[in-house]
């Protein structure tokens, strides 16, 4: 599941930040190369908000498709997309 973050850091200078309820898979992301590991919940967006000087994010995936991504890309950014992993 986290095999995007570890693409997402080769193959750009984004910011990879991951949130998931989790606990191992926020191990895995932070072994793939995560630079911010996250507990998916009501804190997520003003974490992500601070962690990016209240600029948000430029892009969300979600691989669970389980609607999440849509509240934190449009409550935590200024403008940008959501991928949602079809099944």
């Amino acid at each position: 599941m986290y095999l995007g973050v570890a693409y997402l850091r080769e193959l750009t200078g984004a910011l990879a930040i991951a949130a998931d309820r989790n606990e191992a898979a926020r191990k895995m992301a932070a072994e793939l190369g995560a630079d911010l590991v996250l507990d998916s919940n009501e804190d997520t967006v003003e974490a992500v908000q601070v962690a990016t000087g209240g600029l948000g994010v430029g892009a969300v995936f979600d691989f669970h498709q389980i609607g999440e991504a849509y509240h934190a890309l449009h409550e935590g950014t200024v403008e940008g997309r959501a991928v949602i992993r079809p099944e």
